[in-house]
């Protein structure tokens, strides 16, 4: 027993060198997730918009996880109240284009005063109805007026549909992404 604790001490301080080459020092951030972040930090934000970023929403993360590019044409769906649109919004200023489809004609006043003026709203087919459970809609028709698209973003916004309008706005969102195009959903349904 007594030569066991220094062979392990021996063992541990010999080993030391490749654990800590293992941890390192952390990868640098990507390019879309310094855009984001720069993003986030802009005053067109709330208070309440950056307290829900890293408690629950972590934009970069989720952004960098899509692969989102800075150069990408992107819908987003359903933008609600703007909360990834004022971030998209900002990224996609310079090289790429973002527009937002379903409900949004109602951000337009807003985009703006956001200084997003790049941003264009796509006024399509998207007539929605009660479906007779509370909080959950229905759609007669979805129609995006895009194509060949880089991605189609969606978020918190499936789970307030039944399954066949789910399964009509995922049929139209493939149609207008490009070959290899990406549709990044969030949710909880």
């Amino acid at each position: 027993m007594k030569f066991l604790i220094p062979s392990l001490i021996a063992t541990s301080l010999a080993l030391a060198p490749f654990a800590s080459a293992q941890m390192g020092a952390p990868a640098p951030k990507s390019e879309i997730v310094l855009a984001v972040e720069k993003a986030m930090a802009s005053p067109i934000r709330t208070p309440e918009e950056r307290a829900r970023d890293a408690r629950e929403r972590k934009p970069a993360q989720t952004l960098e996880f899509f692969g989102l590019k800075p150069d990408m044409t992107v819908v987003e769906i359903m933008p609600g109240a703007g909360w990834y649109t004022k971030i998209l919004g900002q990224v996609l200023a310079d090289k790429g284009q973002l527009h937002l489809f379903g409900g949004a004609a109602r951000l337009e006043p807003r985009l703006k005063e956001w200084g997003l003026d790049k941003v264009k709203i796509a006024d399509g087919k998207f007539a929605t109805k009660p479906s007779g459970q509370f909080g959950v809609f229905d759609a007669d028709a979805i129609e995006i007026p895009l194509k060949n698209v880089d991605m189609v973003l969606t978020f918190r916004n499936l789970h307030n549909m039944p399954a066949e309008t789910r399964a009509a706005l995922n049929r139209e969102v493939f149609r207008v992404l490009r070959p290899g195009g990406i549709y990044g959903v969030v949710d909880h349904t």
